[in-house]
């Protein structure tokens, strides 16, 4: 499952929004600054964190430039 979270806190009409805008199929949390930050020690953004079914932090990638497609694929594939 891939679930972002809206770590700038915008209201939920404006996220509803952009995710009409981008066809976002993906659940997006709200109010996720306080998730990301405390609950996930985030401190830069955009951070793609992988959880496991037991809930702990499985991997973790910080930043994004194009062509790191490929490597977050094999990540998620290597977790599957």
């Amino acid at each position: 499952m891939v679930l972002a979270v809206n770590a700038w806190n915008e209201p939920a009409d404006k996220l509803r929004r952009f995710v009409e805008q981008k066809k976002l199929t993906h659940r997006i949390l709200l109010g996720g600054a306080a998730v990301a930050g405390e609950g996930y020690g985030v401190e830069g953004i955009p951070v793609t964190i992988w959880i496991d079914r037991d809930g702990r932090i499985a991997a973790r990638e910080v930043g994004f430039a194009p062509g790191q497609e490929g490597r977050l694929e094999r990540i998620t594939r290597d977790l599957l």
